[in-house]
C-alpha cells in the first residue's frame, strides 16, 4: 500500500519508514501540507492512504483535510490525522471535516499497522 505521511518532524518519517517498509508498505515523507496537496493532485500516483501532522508551521492539517474532503477526487482518500496535541476540540474538528481516525503523540507504532489495515483500501 501506498502511505504518504505529512509531518513536519523528520523523526517520525524515519522511524516510519523503515517500520511500514518491513510490513510490505511504501512510504512518502513530506513536510509540507501544501506539497502534499500538490502531490496528491498533480502527481503520478495518489496515496492508498495519508497520515497527516495536524500542527504544522505553513499549513496545518486540519486545512489540508478540509481542501482534500472538498475535492471529488480526493474526498474518499482516508486519512489519519497525527497529533501531539490531544485537544478534544482538535479531535471534533478532525472527524467534523471526515477524518478517519486519530492518533495522539507519541503513538504505539503498531497501532499504525492496524489503522493503516482498518481504514485502507480493501
Amino acid at each position: 500500500m501506498k502511505i504518504l505521511l505529512v509531518d513536519d518532524d523528520p523523526v517520525i518519517g524515519a522511524i516510519l519508514s523503515d517500520y511500514l517498509a518491513a510490513h510490505g508498505h511504501k512510504l512518502e515523507v513530506m513536510t509540507s501540507g501544501k506539497e502534499a496537496i500538490e502531490q496528491i493532485n498533480h502527481g503520478t500516483q495518489s496515496p492508498d492512504i495519508l497520515l497527516l501532522d495536524l500542527v504544522m508551521p505553513d499549513m496545518n492539517g486540519i486545512d489540508v483535510l478540509q481542501k482534500l474532503k472538498a475535492d471529488h477526487k480526493t474526498e474518499s482518500l482516508p486519512v489519519i490525522l497525527l497529533s501531539a496535541n490531544a485537544d478534544s476540540d482538535e479531535l471534533l474538528e478532525g472527524y467534523e471535516h471526515k477524518a478517519d481516525h486519530y492518533l495522539s503523540k507519541p503513538f504505539n507504532i503498531k497501532r499504525i499497522i492496524d489503522l493503516i489495515s482498518e481504514v485502507g483500501p480493501k
